[in-house]
């Protein structure tokens, strides 16, 4: 990312600061590619198998990806289906779909006061050289020297930006799919109950 803008060049007239906006920018990157990865890949896969389970094409349990997949088509083939495992392999489902998302969150928040630090360590930095001088300095350095030092709030901004929308979209998404799939666990009960009567759905271990 700092390639594409200024380069090697503005790392190091950025100061200290611009090293871990630097990390955090290459953290970014990864956590938006790695959920970009799970929704397209392991979401689809999950959404494929579940609506296959729910047609009763999933004759082969064991081989579906997951815990709600397998469970609700070993519950339908069997037509009884827990509905407390199947809310607790939900929660699973969204346990690994939101792995990551905070910490992406927290860089989004992270990134400009890092960013707003560097700034103002680099403006301290720079009057002290025109303390220094007692004001005899020429009024181009004291520019150069307060854009490098705005280097790092922009750097900040650069990084946060996009941590801060992946993370509202990506959540935006897992809840979305929170929703699909306790309708999905819900109509896998339903039609348990329409196979083998009201015995067929349990709920908290026991029987209805």
């Amino acid at each position: 990312m700092l390639a594409l803008i200024g380069g090697v060049e503005w790392l190091i007239k950025g100061g200290w600061a611009m090293y871990p906006l630097v990390l955090l920018s290459v953290y970014a990157l990864f956590v938006i590619f790695n959920r970009a990865a799970f929704f397209l890949v392991h979401v689809r896969q999950t959404d494929r198998e579940l609506e296959n389970v729910l047609r009763g094409t999933s004759l082969l349990p064991e081989r579906l990806a997951g815990e709600l997949a397998p469970l609700l088509a070993r519950g339908l083939k069997d037509r009884r289906v827990d509905l407390k495992r199947a809310e607790l392999a939900v929660e699973h489902e969204l346990l690994e779909g939101a792995r990551y998302l905070n910490s992406l969150d927290t860089v989004a928040m992270v990134a400009p006061m890092l960013g707003l630090l560097g700034t103002v360590s680099g403006m301290v930095k720079t009057f002290q050289q025109v303390a220094d001088l007692q004001g005899q300095v020429n009024p181009s350095v004291l520019a150069g020297g307060i854009w490098e030092a705005l280097l790092t709030t922009a750097f900040g901004l650069i990084v946060a930006i996009p941590a801060l929308m992946g993370y509202r979209y990506f959540r935006s998404r897992l809840v979305r799919w929170e929703n699909h799939l306790r309708t999905v666990a819900e109509d896998a009960g339903q039609l348990a109950r329409e196979a083998g009567g009201e015995g067929a759905v349990t709920a908290a271990g026991e029987a209805g």
